[in-house]
């Protein structure tokens, strides 16, 4: 069985490590000279063959493939304004009659004051909220 294996090149995509004879073949003059990776800067993202196929899979493994292939691909330098902006404009319109309450010079800025700030963020019927809870909700 480990002649086998040790013959064999199978691998799958999704496999945590190359076959055994690509492993094996790797060593073979690990100890004549040091492993250009071992100096190499190059990210870890370098290793995988096709990184952007892998972090798609790796999507579709964690939430759902309707949700993932709906996703456009975005820059870094784009995430600010195409996802942080709109969900910040999403929440003060949400919240735009408590917000509307206050201007920067009367933020509450004690924790006292966000306890009682918060505290009006309670919905109808809701008690016994903690000044932890009134704290987080502010």
């Amino acid at each position: 069985m480990i002649e086998e294996e040790e013959r064999a090149d199978r691998s799958d995509p999704f496999d945590t490590h190359p076959s055994l004879k690509q492993r094996l073949a790797s060593l073979e003059g690990a100890f004549a000279k040091a492993s250009p990776m071992a100096q190499a800067d190059a990210p870890a993202a370098s290793l995988l063959p096709d990184l952007e196929t892998h972090a798609a899979a790796a999507a579709r493994a964690a939430w759902a493939r309707q949700t993932v292939e709906t996703l456009k691909p975005l820059e870094w330098s784009a995430i600010g304004e195409a996802v942080y902006v709109p969900q910040w404009r999403a929440m003060a319109k949400h919240f735009h009659k408590w917000l509307s309450a206050f201007t920067p010079e009367t933020l509450p800025s004690s924790k006292d004051a966000l306890i009682r700030a918060g505290g009006s963020l309670a919905n109808p019927g809701e008690e016994g909220i903690t000044d932890e809870e009134r704290l987080g909700r502010a």
